[in-house]
């Protein structure tokens, strides 16, 4: 009989997870897309930061389907950083269309943050339950 860690099926949490922070760096990226350019960035420097930033993006969530349990606990950990700092970024902001896509990838980011947490995303990354 196969146990949890040995199936090659991924947990409704796990794919969940991965689903809301697909969704949550998609956010993201729109929050950098709608950044105010500047006179110091043209736009086809913009659009080279957008897709470096899309491709970032696409490797992290890449990397967390592969089961790399390290990238997880890295997600965790800049996500409740980023959760820490929110006081901080409204604070700056002066843009409320950014505002609200950091409100968005926030509340996308901490169920998938919880789901990522939870018993059957550890043994699905590998790290044995603890009982």
């Amino acid at each position: 009989m196969l146990t949890l860690s040995q199936s090659t099926t991924m947990p409704r949490q796990v794919m969940l997870a991965l689903c809301l922070l697909g969704a949550g760096f998609s956010t993201a990226i729109l929050r950098v897309i709608f950044a105010p350019t500047g006179d110091f960035l043209s736009s086809s420097s913009h659009a080279l930061v957008v897709v470096m930033v899309g491709g970032l993006y696409f490797a992290w969530v890449y990397g967390l389907f592969r089961r790399l349990n390290w990238l997880r606990w890295v997600t965790i950990v800049v996500s409740c950083f980023g959760m820490v700092t929110i006081p901080w970024y409204f604070a700056q902001v002066t843009n409320h269309t950014r505002l609200v896509f950091h409100l968005l990838h926030m509340a996308l980011q901490i169920p998938a943050v919880v789901l990522l947490c939870m018993r059957s995303a550890r043994v699905w990354y590998g790290q044995s339950a603890v009982t």
